[in-house]
């Protein structure tokens, strides 16, 4: 996540490296949306994706809390109506 950022911040200075960093993390969205066979740009997926990324954020920010295991991300496909609860 520390990596991610550091790069995010620097796309933000180069259009070139922004379009690079854009298409890799839709690749995240576009197998999470296979997956779940949606469509990438399904408002689910996309939350879905988001609540990922934050959790990585708050992982990285607070290094002290416990990672989220599969058992804990199961829930929140399901309350996004990804998959059956």
């Amino acid at each position: 996540m520390q990596f991610l950022l550091g790069i995010v911040l620097a796309a933000s200075e180069s259009a070139e490296l922004r379009s690079i960093v854009a298409e890799h993390l839709s690749l995240l969205s576009a197998r999470l949306a296979e997956t779940f066979g949606r469509d990438a740009a399904d408002p689910s997926v996309v939350a879905f994706v988001d609540q990922l990324r934050g959790l990585g954020f708050r992982l990285l920010l607070e290094p002290e809390a416990a990672a989220p295991k599969s058992s804990d991300i199961a829930p929140l496909a399901a309350k996004l109506g990804l998959i059956s609860k």
